[in-house]
């Protein structure tokens, strides 16, 4: 078996999809069983690989959870979650991290209150100059009360 002389770590970050499946194909054969069924797998489950957990593809594939993070590891990621970020990307076009996540939450979070700050002042700055701001229209101050 011929060895990288590259970081295996370094380029497993920067890997596309097919770019993995690749090297996944050149080092078949030369996996353990368990690693083989692991390929097998993520090979028929691409789009599913993303949102699967490692216990979820272990059960699969008839191994222990512990063989679904040794393959990634095979393959130079740190991790199974590491592995997973490649599909993540290549699927959704962005990064699947946590943090990214949080920050569109927030920014969700923020441009709702924004939104609702703006509501309230425009409501409170209609009803000092009488005017109904949702619907623009005058509103009178004095009521007028027809007789029956």
């Amino acid at each position: 078996m011929q060895e990288d002389t590259q970081d295996p770590q370094e380029t497993a970050e920067t890997l596309t999809v097919d770019e993995l499946m690749q090297r996944i194909t050149e080092a078949y054969d030369a996996l353990p069983r368990q690693l083989k069924s692991v390929a097998t797998y993520i090979e028929q489950h691409r789009s599913n690989v993303m949102m699967d957990r490692t216990g979820d593809i272990a059960s699969a594939c008839g191994v222990h959870p512990s063989a679904v993070v040794r393959f990634a590891q095979r393959f130079g990621f740190s991790g199974f979650s590491d592995l997973q970020a490649i599909f993540k990307q290549a699927y959704t076009g962005q990064n699947g991290s946590a943090q990214s996540y949080q920050q569109r939450i927030r920014k969700l979070i923020d441009e709702s209150r924004a939104s609702c700050r703006a509501d309230r002042w425009r409501a409170n700055l209609s009803r000092r100059a009488g005017v109904d701001w949702r619907n623009s229209k005058q509103v009178s101050t004095t009521s007028s009360s027809k007789p029956p």
